[in-house]
């Protein structure tokens, strides 16, 4: 399995297609893709780095054929070392109050809520020891 950055994904609208997707794709986001040795996008985890003082993770899609293989929980992994990196002290996630597996997935890799709305949440993870969102 091969790991890259990439800023567009070839095959990146089937992924969302054949997860079934229920948001729209954020174009905008850079993506830490999974591809198998022929190529083929196995996952993608979005990141947008343009809207917020700190990158906001948007999503994370897994083919379904790799959805019981841990292959989201290491692109997790492998996307906070990607922002530290780069120097980040942090990254934030909006969930909706509906995507109970996501907030699942958000306790599950230590992310803090810090505000909410009536429809979501905002969450965040620090990448750095003692860092706290302000």
């Amino acid at each position: 399995m091969k790991f890259t950055i990439e800023k567009y994904p070839q095959g990146l609208d089937n992924l969302a297609i054949i997860t079934n997707l229920d948001e729209p794709v954020d174009y905008t986001c850079d993506f830490l893709t999974a591809r198998d040795d022929r190529g083929y996008l196995l996952g993608a985890a979005g990141v947008n780095f343009y809207k917020l003082e700190e990158p906001r993770f948007e999503h994370i899609i897994v083919s379904p054929k790799y959805q019981k293989t841990k292959l989201g929980g290491i692109l997790m992994k492998r996307t906070e070392r990607w922002l530290k990196d780069l120097g980040y002290k942090a990254f934030v996630a909006y969930i909706y109050n509906t995507k109970t597996l996501m907030i699942k997935y958000a306790k599950k890799f230590k992310m803090k809520p810090y505000k909410f709305t009536d429809v979501g949440t905002w969450w965040y993870k620090s990448l750095e020891e003692g860092y706290v969102l302000s």
